[in-house]
């Protein structure tokens, strides 16, 4: 009712224009009942950054995948934990050390078909889902776990494993900012990730120590932010 009373006033106006685009979205749960303040049934970003090691980049991938746009969801502790471990830990991290370690600026040559048509079918479908006309944070964020997901992929080659990563920093920058940064500079990437730059050959700086991983996560870390209630429901 506010939207339509507001879009009412604006039109009568005259001098004023209606907003182009209303963005709206269902409830987002936790734990199946509604975040509430008042109640202190609430997980504070700020805390669960700050005072777990959960990391923001996990939080806004997870966050970013279970939208309310189209139905309402729920943020499910140990699903959270899980997709952490099972993606991001287990199969990304591993990933990324591995392409690292083969990385080479001496061997890179143009991307095999196959790397450049997935890079580039995960680019239009996560840019057609940041278009304002059919807004979708979850539809980015698919394509982006879609990417994390291939399989097939030979990390040995160094050719490969720099143009994996390349890729994988250009569609983290919106959804994980933290590793698209970290990545774009160590393929040797100057200033921001940029899809202008998408197949230039840079010089990377890619050592294997220091990458950029997602170590396991329990639910005794998680304890901190959690409300009363679930923290003594959760078991280390």
């Amino acid at each position: 009712m506010v939207l339509v009373g507001c879009t009412a006033v604006l039109t009568a106006l005259g001098h004023s224009k209606p907003f182009d685009y209303l963005f709206t979205n269902y409830f987002y749960n936790l734990e199946g009942r509604k975040f509430s303040t008042s109640r202190l049934h609430v997980i504070w970003a700020g805390d669960i950054v700050d005072k777990t090691p959960a990391g923001s980049d996990a939080v806004r991938f997870f966050l970013a995948l279970n939208s309310p746009e189209e139905f309402s969801t729920d943020f499910v502790v140990r699903d959270f934990i899980a997709f952490r471990n099972d993606l991001l830990s287990d199969k990304l991290s591993r990933n990324i050390s591995r392409a690292l370690s083969s990385c080479s600026a001496a061997a890179v040559s143009e991307p095999d078909a196959e790397l450049r048509r997935l890079l580039d079918s995960c680019y239009e479908d996560q840019n057609r889902a940041f278009c304002l006309n059919g807004l979708s944070v979850g539809r980015a964020a698919s394509a982006l776990a879609q990417y994390c997901k291939a399989e097939g992929l030979d990390l040995t080659d160094p050719t490969t494993s720099y143009w994996w990563l390349k890729g994988l920093s250009l569609l983290c920058a919106p959804i994980m900012p933290q590793i698209s940064a970290t990545l774009w500079r160590k393929i040797g990437g100057e200033g921001d990730p940029n899809f202008l730059q998408a197949y230039e050959i840079t010089a990377p700086s890619a050592a294997a120590d220091n990458h950029p991983a997602f170590a396991k996560l329990t639910a005794d870390a998680l304890r901190p932010c959690l409300p009363l209630n679930l923290a003594n429901e959760m078991v280390a």
